[in-house]
């Protein structure tokens, strides 16, 4: 019993060491920070239509956290934008699982025509659009729908 007992007391310096050792490991990564936070990319989803002779293009736009803003492209200019009103994200991400589920990012369709209607998705450094205005070639029915889906959501909701 006493040679326990001097090998646990001679083991409490070690213990001490390895607890202090420890602790302080736990401390420091406890207070890195590392780029890939949890933060969400911010993913945004914009209808326009327009072109034609004056060139002008009116469109909205619509974030995944909600924040909705209507816009107008004139040539030559730079983009005036006007904040509409912000929805629930769960509204939002409605349309973002909308295109998701119809495989818009997998679908490759740009018809521009005189007068051309766009649906544009940017998440990050990824942007996608389809482009549609051919009156001879008509867009698929999925993105039609989605069009004026989300263009009758934020018209009746802006009013």
């Amino acid at each position: 019993m006493l040679i326990f007992a001097s090998n646990h007391n001679a083991l409490r310096p070690t213990m001490k060491f390895l607890l202090a050792q420890l602790l302080t490991l736990v401390i420091l990564s406890g207070c890195s920070s590392s780029n890939s936070s949890s933060v969400p990319m911010t993913k945004t989803i914009s209808i326009s239509r327009g072109g034609g002779v004056s060139g002008v293009y009116n469109g909205f736009s619509i974030t995944s956290e909600g924040k909705v803003t209507k816009w107008l492209q004139l040539p030559a200019e730079e983009k005036k934008v006007t904040d509409l009103f912000t929805t629930t994200s769960d509204s939002a991400l409605f349309f973002f699982r909308y295109l998701d589920e119809a495989g818009f990012r997998s679908t490759e369709f740009s018809t521009p025509g005189n007068m051309t209607t766009v649906i544009q998705l940017d998440s990050g450094n990824m942007s996608h659009a389809i482009k549609w205005g051919n009156a001879e070639v008509k867009p698929p029915p999925l993105f039609q729908s989605f069009y004026e889906l989300l263009s009758n959501y934020i018209q009746r909701r802006s009013k």
